[in-house]
């Protein structure tokens, strides 16, 4: 792999050409660094260079300005080059310097029977103009459209932080189901944090019946879309069962969709009534379904999404399906509380074979809702509770603790345990709690910074950790106890 980061970008670009141009079978990557700063005129050298190589498979070049005519000879080598695989390319004023380069570079990877993955993250395809509906686009969403369509190797597409509206998203989701339904693998899509509302719900949540079950997409980010709002959360929330354009996703991902911001340290609860919390109500409508078909998704991320502990009692109703196939879900930053704790302390029906992982971070719990976390659900694997008030005064006593034999991580970083709540929770490790557990997350607890010069511990309470922490991996080898 090469960096381009050499003094002297003429000499790295000359030295990049001839490897190109002579087929360097060790020149099989290359990153050309922001610090690169290679001119249009340099890159079209570049992408010229690639139409006879067969060794590149990667190029990376984000962040770097390209014209019409630089991406006019990507285009042209892309048509020739049958190795490249994953490609990054432009900066965030792409569309609007080089809308024709920008439609060719969508046409040439349409049609490469390479490509794999496209890096099209903040590239500003969004702001061609201000108003929804013109010309411009129209043309950036058909190019988008267009190239989703006809490609039948790009599996990866990232459209991230582009400021796309609905009449882009419309087009793409046309190009989604064009692909699925004929012979395309695109299977990985992330249009987060753009301006996507209820329309761009509407149209992924439309009917659409794949050509095989590894077809459609399986990854899918929606993140920081706030405007898609309570309608369109429950559009999608009901798009999972079925047949629609997402209803074969694996992967969800739907967070930053209304986050209320506490002050560090404070015990304030953000209050966020259910009618207009957009997790709570997406979680609703996954549940409310009479569909006998079990959905596909097996990961879901809703953080710092509103949810509570309405949003929790739905959420628990589904994880205890038997059709379900949930393995990992992350709820960091929302207002779930001791209550929602409780609702998601179930027994998960997936989680047989693959194991369950929770992450309930940052979501105002104390010793009251972790209690029946570790007493009543035997499917966690890894349960994540960093940033919450848990203070360890009481804990389980270790008959109820062995239940959970299949725990391996516990992450308790960053709550209010003192060295008294660590050193019971010590004791039930040292008797036999968590028997499969092999990581404790338990820093930030204590300030382990206090030391003289020669490194030693100062404080009292830093010194009872570390002793506390030795006794536990004494007894338990196998254990990593990171709690400084």
């Amino acid at each position: 792999m090469v960096w381009g980061n050499k003094e002297g970008h003429r000499e790295a670009l000359d030295s990049w050409l001839q490897r190109l141009r002579t087929n360097d079978a060790h020149f099989t990557s290359l990153h050309v660094l922001p610090a690169r700063r290679l001119t249009p005129d340099e890159f079209a050298e570049l992408f010229a260079a690639l139409a006879d190589n067969h060794t590149l498979t990667q190029l990376y070049c984000s962040t770097h300005a390209q014209s019409d005519a630089s991406l006019t000879a990507l285009a042209e080598a892309l048509g020739k080059n049958h190795t490249l695989q994953r490609l990054a390319v432009g900066d965030s004023h792409l569309a609007e310097l080089a809308p024709i380069g920008c439609a060719a570079l969508c046409a040439a990877v349409g049609a490469s029977q390479s490509i794999l993955e496209l890096d099209l993250d903040n590239k500003g395809l969004g702001l061609a103009s201000d108003e929804d509906g013109d010309e411009e686009d129209v043309a950036v969403g058909e190019a988008l459209r267009n190239m989703i369509a006809s490609s039948k190797s790009l599996s990866r597409l990232s459209l991230a932080r582009n400021e796309l509206r609905d009449i882009h998203a419309q087009l793409i989701a046309a190009g989604i189901r064009a692909n699925t339904t004929g012979s395309g693998r695109l299977t990985n899509l992330d249009l987060g944090y753009n301006a996507l509302g209820v329309e761009t719900a509407r149209a992924l949540a439309a009917p659409c019946t794949s050509a095989s079950p590894e077809s459609g997409l399986h990854e899918l980010s929606l993140s920081g879309n706030e405007q898609l709002g309570v309608e369109g959360m429950v559009l999608l929330g009901a798009a999972l069962h079925g047949a629609t354009l997402i209803s074969s996703c694996r992967k969800l991902q739907l967070a930053d969709m209304a986050f209320t911001p506490v002050a560090e340290g404070s015990t304030e609860v953000p209050v966020l009534a259910t009618e207009v919390s957009p997790g709570d109500n997406f979680l609703r409508a996954f549940a409310q379904t009479t569909e006998a078909a079990a959905p596909a998704l097996e990961m879901l991320r809703l953080d710092r999404s509103g949810v509570t502990a309405t949003g929790a009692k739905a959420l628990g109703q589904i994880l205890s399906d038997p059709r379900m196939v949930l393995s990992e879900v992350a709820l960091r930053g929302n207002a779930l509380c001791d209550e929602g704790a409780a609702c998601l302390a179930v027994d998960v029906s997936s989680s047989a074979a693959a194991g369950f992982s929770l992450d309930l971070s940052e979501n105002h719990l104390t010793d009251a809702g972790l209690a029946p976390l570790l007493t009543r659900s035997r499917s966690i694997t890894q349960l994540v509770l960093f940033g919450n008030h848990i203070t360890l005064d009481t804990v389980a006593d270790v008959a109820a603790l062995m239940q959970l034999h299949r725990m391996t991580l516990l992450d308790l970083s960053r709550n209010r345990i003192q060295a008294a709540g660590f050193a019971r929770l010590a004791d039930q490790l040292i008797q036999g709690a968590f028997p499969k557990l092999r990581q404790l997350e338990i820093a930030g607890n204590v300030d382990a910074r206090q030391s003289n010069d020669d490194g030693a511990d100062t404080s009292e309470e830093v010194k009872a950790w570390a002793e506390i922490a030795a006794k536990v991996e004494a007894a338990r080898p196998d254990l990593v106890v990171a709690w400084r």
